[in-house]
């Protein structure tokens, strides 16, 4: 509800705004609820977890990639997927931590996982 009514107020949308509001917005609301996503990240609940997520979010997402298929070559429905496991994916590594970290240091990290590549991970250099 908080991500529909965030996307029915935006005028001009912008991939940033989404992911600083999930971080700051959603993520406390997903870790409150930790004990029960961390049963359903746990892999036992998955497959029809993830259907649920892709059906519930995949059309309130459709703003935001609309019109990218043409500079990117993908379509609208593979980014709209690809965004919404990614982001899964790095809700799931989260919860399943021994101790998830609050979302206040968590957001954090969420947004440097959302707005950077799987390239620019490796490519960091530990100096």
């Amino acid at each position: 509800m908080k991500l529909k009514k965030f996307l029915s107020q935006q005028a001009a949308y912008q991939h940033t705004d989404l992911i600083h509001f999930f971080a700051e917005e959603i993520l406390p609301d997903l870790y409150s609820k930790r004990q029960y996503l961390q049963i359903l990240y746990k892999g036992i609940a998955c497959p029809p977890w993830t259907r649920f997520i892709m059906k519930s979010y995949i059309d309130i997402l459709e703003p935001y990639f609309k019109g990218s298929e043409t500079k990117t070559g993908l379509s609208v429905e593979f980014m709209m997927q690809l965004a919404v496991t990614q982001t899964l994916t790095i809700i799931a590594n989260w919860m399943n931590q021994p101790k998830p970290e609050n979302p206040a240091t968590f957001s954090k990290k969420f947004i440097f996982l959302m707005t950077h590549s799987i390239n620019d991970l490796i490519s960091i250099n530990p100096d």
